[in-house]
């Protein structure tokens, strides 16, 4: 089977010793992934272009950096400000461009922050509860990979090469 990424399992990932750092570097390798599939998309079809009743790939990406940087900010202050905001002015690829990298940013600022020796008790995180740390990140992840199938999928869909990784 061919593999875009090393393949990562949640066994494989646990038997690493420091679990959160291996999922960081996963998590942002997938980011840089999902960025190079809003890149591709032409611009006249990233927010228009559905498939059946799923959301268009620019709205799923829109959502997802709205989650991503705040919920990685909660994570290591405690401050829950998911964002409320007019998402209408970011429905162009280059201002999604902009807000993706801005909130890798945070995702990398607030992952250093993160005190990764506290005591993984139950996490509340964007209204939803996790069992530890590493159940957020994967969460996170998780996230992130669908995204990226999803805009495969489209740009297949669309006869348009999706990016190699």
């Amino acid at each position: 089977m061919l593999y875009m990424f090393k393949p990562i399992t949640e066994l494989k990932c646990r038997k690493t010793k420091n679990v959160f750092k291996t999922l960081m570097e996963y998590w942002l390798q997938q980011r840089r992934h999902t960025r190079k599939h809003i890149a591709a998309f032409p611009e006249k079809q990233l927010f228009a272009y559905t498939i059946g009743k799923i959301p268009s790939f620019g709205d799923m990406a829109l959502e997802q950096a709205f989650i991503s940087g705040p919920g990685i900010r909660q994570l290591a202050t405690g401050i829950d400000d998911t964002l409320n905001v007019n998402r209408q002015k970011y429905r162009s690829k280059n201002t999604l461009l902009g807000l993706w990298d801005h909130s890798t940013v945070q995702i990398e600022y607030y992952a250093a922050e993160i005190d990764t020796n506290a005591g993984n008790g139950n996490i509340r995180l964007q209204h939803q509860l996790f069992a530890s740390l590493d159940d957020a990140l994967w969460y996170f992840l998780k996230q992130e990979t669908a995204l990226s199938c999803y805009g495969n999928t489209y740009l297949n869909v669309m006869e348009v090469s999706p990016p190699l990784p």
